[in-house]
């Protein structure tokens, strides 16, 4: 890959392919197959290396954002460009927006869990009185949950009216 340079020696704009490079250069002028920084500097590019972004684990507290590309040297190549990854922690909107992305996720998973026992207090179920009053205390518990939090009440096993 490629990126166009300014007279500054900074990168401008966003890499091309070796392909289209050889598009945006005279027709007439010849380059190596696998051109160097010092091949295509004439004509206001230079080679450009991108780099791994770096992963973080879910919900931690920090933001990886891409950072100005630096020229990078080293002997086998000669200079180029590196693409560049800077982590920082969040700020104070952004951790505020991840805990309520959190408390919506259990949130959820509590309605979801209220959804999967509702046909348990209708009237004409066939199960025990007491298993009806066990899950009515399962679906309390699950109302009352501390969403930031969260220690799950277990499910009350079915009893059916013989």
């Amino acid at each position: 890959m490629f990126i166009k340079i300014d007279d500054s020696n900074k990168p401008v704009g966003h890499p091309v392919a070796d392909d289209n490079l050889r598009l945006l250069i005279p027709s007439n002028v010849s380059i190596p197959q696998y051109p160097l920084t010092k091949d295509v500097l004439p004509f206001g590019y230079a080679v450009y290396e991108f780099a791994q972004k770096p992963e973080l684990a879910p919900f931690e507290l920090k933001v990886v954002e891409e950072g100005e590309p630096e020229w990078t040297t080293d002997e086998l190549r000669g200079q180029y460009i590196t693409q560049v990854w800077n982590v920082r922690d969040m700020t104070a909107p952004e951790v505020e927006a991840v805990n309520q992305q959190k408390l919506a996720i259990v949130r959820s998973e509590r309605n979801a869990k209220l959804s999967q026992c509702d046909w348990t207090q209708l009237g004409d179920v066939p199960l025990t009185a007491q298993c009806k009053a066990d899950f009515a205390d399962y679906r309390q518990a699950l109302r009352d949950l501390d969403l930031s939090n969260p220690v799950w009440p277990e499910v009350p096993a079915e009893v059916w009216v013989a």
